[in-house]
């Protein structure tokens, strides 16, 4: 895979010139979303360079904007917690920094000073921190845009570096700009049609656009046609059909359909990611028809959802529908409860996009339910947001706040570090917002704490930051 190994290559040779040159105070890494967590692990080994000197400390938030700088200070302080337990294993005896920090309004503020204290309680060979920000979305005009720039300025002179990890978008390439010539950029993204070359070869498959074989399969001088050879002696003979059904195992899927329809879907992908919907088409629904002999439901149930969103891009929005109900009644039938709840959602896109509000809402309601049913309340909540977030757009506000409120209701009895990874803060601000134009000033302030304190993975009756 010599598409991924290039990139990385360069982002650890780059990474490796950082850890040397400690005039740079920035290191910018642009790469693709598909190496996004691989290039950030790559710049965290950094740490283990011969020549490193600084302690790396890594903050990959959801966002770029989210005011989470309290979030990331007890995030710092866990972080040298268990880098200070293995150096002073190793006889590098660091010191304490003390409790974790206690929530307050400016997390920035807590931030910078738990800083300060672990830069004082290095000791050598260490003599420095690198913060390694990496942000999964990252938006135009973004906080970290404004807040790096400042930070490098007031906390370079006492030994703080900076990595910035990018994925597919550029809206922070102008940090190298405004911070000065003391950076390095490393240009480090996929090479598309590279990476669908090395995709086909894995697979075995023709790369999209490449000529078709001609002419006979090459064989060597004196070599015979291909045949099976015989058994070896001591060999366990292969297991009957009888014996792969009683094991749950389709024997067409082990003797090879398996291999044939992991090919059918890796080709119709890439012919997909190549521009050409159609022939992704045709080689999806060969992958969805040989699956179905297999006798293997779930299996035939993913088939079939891919062929259907195969279908929205390639403009016959009228077969997806077709398709998305066949899998629907498999999973119905079946009571795959988490399959059917993602059809409901992929149908309720599929109606948003024909201009049909209200049948995408139904789908929608009918996911919340069919998650919760399955025990998912992630997919439930999510599913619950968009029903409501779909209603308030059309103006139906008390539906909106009827599929806001479940989705709260669902969210509630889970665990805070759960329901941080989920939509739940979101649905919160949404339905603050509905509320406050409403008037109920006194219920949308609650519900913007309970928004805060969703999004910071903070257990009920905790402070709440809003730095």
């Amino acid at each position: 895979m010599d598409s991924m190994a290039r990139p990385l290559a360069r982002i650890h040779a780059d990474t490796s010139w950082f850890a040397r040159a400690i005039e740079l105070q920035l290191l910018y890494v642009h790469t693709s979303a598909d190496l996004g967590g691989t290039a950030l692990d790559v710049v965290m080994a950094g740490e283990y360079h011969a020549d490193n000197q600084s302690l790396f400390f890594r903050f990959d938030d959801p966002e770029a904007s989210a005011p989470v700088w309290m979030d990331r200070a007890l995030r710092l302080h866990a972080q040298y917690a268990e880098k200070r337990k293995g150096l002073v294993e190793a006889g590098i005896a660091v010191g304490d920094v003390g409790p974790a920090p206690q929530h307050q309004p400016s997390g920035l503020a807590v931030f910078s000073t738990l800083l300060d204290r672990i830069l004082t309680a290095l000791v050598p060979p260490l003599r420095g921190v690198v913060l390694v920000f990496s942000p999964v979305r990252v938006e135009e005009n973004c906080r970290l845009l404004t807040e790096l720039p400042m930070m490098v300025r007031t906390l370079y002179p006492r030994g703080v570096r900076f990595v910035v990890v990018e994925r597919d978008t550029r809206f922070l390439a102008g940090l190298p700009a405004a911070i000065g010539p003391e950076t390095l950029v490393c240009e480090a993204p996929l090479d598309p049609t590279a990476l669908a070359a090395d995709m086909a070869a894995l697979a075995g498959v023709p790369a999209p656009g490449a000529p078709p074989a001609a002419g006979p399969r090459w064989q060597g001088p004196g070599a015979g046609p291909d045949v099976v050879p015989p058994p070896r002696i001591g060999d366990v003979p292969p297991a009957s059909d009888e014996a792969l059904l009683a094991a749950g195992l389709s024997p067409a899927f082990i003797k090879g359909g398996g291999v044939r329809m992991k090919e059918l879907v890796v080709a119709a992908a890439l012919q997909l990611r190549a521009g050409n919907p159609r022939e992704a088409l045709r080689l999806q629904s060969e992958a969805a028809t040989l699956c179905e002999s297999f006798a293997m439901p779930k299996l035939h149930i993913v088939n079939l959802m891919v062929l259907a969103s195969y279908c929205q891009a390639a403009q016959v929005p009228g077969k997806a529908v077709e398709i998305y109900q066949r899998a629907l009644a498999l999973a119905e039938q079946g009571g795959h409860l988490d399959q059917a709840a993602q059809i409901e959602l992929g149908l309720g896109s599929l109606d948003v996009r024909e201009g049909r509000p209200a049948q995408a809402i139904t789908h929608y309601r009918k996911a919340g339910e069919l998650a919760e049913q399955a025990k998912i309340p992630s997919l439930a909540i999510e599913a619950w947001r968009m029903a409501g977030q779909l209603a308030v757009d059309h103006g139906s506000t008390d539906g909106a706040i009827t599929a806001w409120k479940r989705a709260l209701a669902v969210a509630e009895p889970l665990p805070p570090a759960e329901v941080k990874g989920t939509s739940a803060a979101e649905v919160a601000r949404g339905l603050a917002a509905v509320l406050r134009k409403n008037r109920l000033h006194a219920q949308a302030d609650s519900l913007e704490e309970t928004s805060c304190r969703l999004e910071q993975g903070l257990p009920p009756g905790a402070p709440v930051t809003r730095a």
